[in-house]
């Protein structure tokens, strides 16, 4: 079984010259031939002044935006307070949880709650009441129930 050839498909950025002259020549190559790649896609001499003064007119925009951002952070690095920005939103108030309806009014009826499952009256022993599953687990491990 023969191994298939290893297709060479060129290193156009790192190339081994063996002197300075080689490489400036290649590189006059590369960019002549990406010139031509782009000046063939115009249509006329007209389209291509066109397209070179929308070039400059998206350069000079981009450089303006990125002029405004560096000065919008550089403002934002040196502001006093944090809260006058527009994104800032202040902590949420803290709220009581809700306890009930009957809380808000002082209406009291005289009764009072029993609880029966801990009387001792009976002599038969009740399971106590556990704080977590994992206690009641552990109880009934203990007692065997």
């Amino acid at each position: 079984m023969t191994t298939p050839k290893k297709v060479k498909r060129g290193n156009h950025f790192k190339a081994d010259y063996p002197n300075e002259a080689f490489r400036l020549y290649n590189e006059r190559k590369k960019e002549q031939a990406i010139l031509n790649k782009i000046q063939g896609k115009f249509k006329s001499e007209a389209h291509r002044i066109e397209y070179e003064k929308l070039n400059d007119e998206a350069l000079k925009k981009s450089l303006e935006n990125t002029q405004k951002k560096l000065d919008q952070k550089s403002r934002e690095a040196f502001s006093p307070m944090r809260y006058d920005r527009e994104d800032y939103m202040p902590p949420a108030p803290i709220r009581k949880p809700f306890r009930g309806y009957d809380n808000f009014c002082d209406y009291d009826d005289g009764s009072v709650e029993v609880d029966l499952s801990r009387s001792t009256g009976n002599s038969v022993i009740q399971e106590p009441r556990f704080s977590s599953k994992v206690a009641e687990s552990i109880w009934r491990l203990k007692n065997k129930k």
